[in-house]
Parts: structure tokens; C-alpha cells; sequence
């Protein structure tokens, strides 16, 4: 989308371009506001990026069910859980001990959710909700599907958000909420009517 800013748009399309690195910087630092924030989301709705920020309408929903958020093990700066304890990339959080109440809205890429989930599994909590593409077909979801105790089917995609104050825009897949604890009628009531709820145990 920056390329429709003519400066720059000189500067990739012509066949002598060497890509001078000051030349394409000048030219985004010109680009627009409205052009660099609707680049920054279309980059973070795509399949190019791993990163999607949780919306706060499904937050909200999470506190409803488990009453608090103790750890999110895969934030990062812009992220806005509500979690007692963060663990950001240098964290590395598949290192980490995780307990209490744990919300997770993983990192997309393949093989990255498989090993979150994977991991989730493992770990001594008192309450999870993950937060993942609806890859009903993969192993880890079926894995999951085992050891959860109810899961959500997003009705429609969700509107994940471009970071903190940006706007937001719908993903280019369908999600599921995996749900494991004792709280599986709050998890019922949070995400009735958005979807198909399906409790497991």
C-alpha cells in the first residue's frame, strides 16, 4: 500500500533502481498517516505475520469465565490482557513454568501454535483458555480436543486488532476458544450466541 505513494512508487517500479535504502525511507517517511496505519494493519491481517492482538470484547469474556488472567506466556509490548505476569519473546516462555489461570492467543505460524499447544498440556494450570485458528484437521487440535474440558466455534471471523490504539480488521481464517478448568457454565454463558459451544467431558 505505501507503493501507491508516488514518491516511492518511482522508486520500486523503476528498472534502474538499485532500492537506495535513503530513497525508500524518505518516501514512507512522506507516505501519508492514514497510508502508513492502513499498511500497518493490512501487514498484521495477513498471512504474513504471526502476530494477531487479541480484542478486548473476547478479554472481557475471558475474565468473566476464569475471574482473572495470572499469566499470558505469549505477550508482547502492545498486548493488553490484563495479566498479572507477562512472558514476552525474550522470556521464552515454552521454557517457563506455567500456573493458575492461563489465557493464550498464540503465535499463528506453523509449526509455532503446535508447540504452545503442545506445551499448554503440559503444565500444572488451574484454568486455560486458548485462543487458536479452527485447524480441526492437525493433531494438536485433536490433542486438544482431549485434554480440554469445552471449546468455542467462532461464529464468523474474528475483528483481531492491529496493536494498541489501532483500529482493528477481520482475520483471514475462523478461530476456536479451547477451554480447560471447572467454570463450564460461565464459559457457556460468555460465549453463548457467538457461535457453537461444545463441552468435551
Amino acid at each position: 500500500r505505501l507503493a501507491k505513494n508516488k514518491e516511492l512508487a518511482q522508486v520500486v517500479s523503476n528498472p534502474d533502481s538499485a532500492f537506495n535504502l535513503e530513497d525508500v525511507n524518505k518516501a514512507i517517511a512522506n507516505a501519508s498517516d492514514e497510508d502508513k496505519q492502513k499498511a500497518q494493519i493490512e501487514n498484521m491481517m495477513s498471512s504474513a505475520t504471526d502476530q494477531w492482538f487479541t480484542p478486548m470484547d473476547i478479554i472481557e469474556r475471558v475474565f468473566q469465565v476464569m475471574g482473572d488472567i495470572d499469566l499470558d506466556p505469549c505477550s508482547n509490548e502492545d498486548e493488553t490482557t490484563g495479566a498479572k505476569v507477562h512472558y514476552h519473546e525474550e522470556d521464552d516462555g515454552l521454557s517457563q513454568e506455567w500456573t493458575g489461570r492461563v489465557f493464550m492467543n498464540p503465535p499463528y505460524g506453523n509449526p509455532t501454535t503446535k508447540n504452545w499447544c503442545e506445551y499448554v498440556m503440559t503444565q500444572p494450570v488451574d484454568q486455560a483458555m486458548i485462543l487458536v485458528r479452527a485447524s480441526v484437521g492437525a493433531e494438536y487440535f485433536q490433542d486438544m480436543m482431549e485434554w480440554a474440558d469445552a471449546l468455542w466455534f467462532k461464529r464468523g471471523r474474528i475483528d483481531f486488532s492491529a496493536g494498541q490504539g489501532q483500529k482493528t480488521s477481520k482475520a483471514t481464517f475462523y478461530n476456536t476458544m479451547f477451554y480447560k478448568g471447572a467454570n463450564i457454565e460461565e464459559f457457556k454463558t460468555s460465549f453463548e450466541g457467538d457461535g457453537k459451544i461444545i463441552t468435551l467431558t
